[in-house]
């Protein structure tokens, strides 16, 4: 929450700098005044909302989109934290497999001893000579 608050702050800073940086041309045009008329229903109503500066129109639709990049930001927060939540499970469970599993290998007897190779009591007889090859017939 902290976090939202901080890029609204951000946002709201960066709003107050261009506003600055504009040129003073422009800034009339931002203070002239509209109106909107929309008709309703009823073919003869009309309704016209009260005159309004067009910065107060940028104003509203910029944090309009603030807010619905923040929803954005909470779905996606959301969405990740169950993705961790779910690997957090994953892990436990193979945790407790390793566990059960260096318990399984905890109680097997060891292994008998390899038997040595036979001492030899004399010269060492010379190795067996390879047959020889055949050669390939067509």
């Amino acid at each position: 929450m902290f976090r939202f608050i901080k890029r609204v702050v951000l946002a709201a800073v960066i709003v107050a700098v261009a506003l600055v940086a504009i040129q003073p041309e422009n800034l009339q045009a931002l203070g002239q005044t509209i109106q909107f008329h929309i008709k309703l229903w009823d073919l003869w109503t009309f309704y016209s909302t009260p005159p309004f500066p067009v910065a107060l129109l940028f104003g509203v639709f910029f944090l309009l989109g603030l807010v619905v990049a923040g929803f954005h930001g909470i779905f996606e927060r959301i969405a990740r934290r169950a993705e961790v939540r779910k690997r957090d499970r994953r892990i436990r469970e193979l945790e407790k497999e390793l566990e059960r599993l260096r318990k399984q290998l905890a109680e097997l007897p060891p292994p008998p001893p390899e038997p040595s190779p036979p001492a030899q009591t004399g010269p060492a007889a010379p190795p067996a000579a390879a047959p020889p090859e055949e050669e390939p017939t067509l």
